[in-house]
């Protein structure tokens, strides 16, 4: 059923990995950037990931010409994922809901951009694993979404949830 109402919404069934899918040379410096600054590392003051999050949305906003915000909303629940995160197109904004995933941050970007859901799965997940190449073992195909290998429904084994509220680009 479940597969029914995602085709219904227009999700792949798998995440559209492509290894001769091309980025803007200044995409994939934004992305090394990003990369370089660890998104995942917990270090510093509490809105440290907000801050790299929010330096690669100016600079992917900056380079297509895309009026968006984002919002984190930090859910303090240790299974939390993200999976209730979206982009709100009334608003301009995208709401990064639970975790911080790289690769839904990407996903609510291209739909910033005007892609539907094929082509913002199609676009993110494959700017994550050109990005992120030493990463993609780790995951795998579950539906239209990349997660850690081993993950149930709504849990990031290597996220530990302590993660404090973020704020608005």
């Amino acid at each position: 059923m479940a597969s029914f109402f995602r085709r219904l919404l227009g999700y792949p069934d798998t995440p559209l990995l492509d290894p001769a899918a091309t980025y803007p040379p200044e995409v994939l410096a934004i992305m090394a950037r990003f990369k370089a600054s660890n998104p995942w590392l917990r270090e510093g003051p509490e809105n440290t990931r907000t801050h790299k999050f929010n330096s690669a949305l100016r600079g992917l906003r900056s380079f297509y010409g895309v009026d968006v915000r984002a919002n984190y909303r930090r859910i303090r629940i240790p299974q939390s994922d993200s999976g209730n995160s979206h982009f709100n197109t009334r608003r301009r904004l995208i709401v990064m809901e639970g975790r911080f995933s790289v690769v839904t941050f990407l996903h609510e970007f291209a739909h910033a951009m005007g892609m539907d859901e094929q082509g913002a799965v199609h676009w993110s997940t494959n700017l994550f694993a050109q990005t992120f190449p030493e990463k993609m073992p780790a995951l795998e195909s579950r539906g239209h979404m990349l997660v850690r290998r081993g993950a149930s429904k709504g849990e990031d084994p290597g996220d530990d949830g302590i993660e404090t509220d973020g704020g608005m680009c």
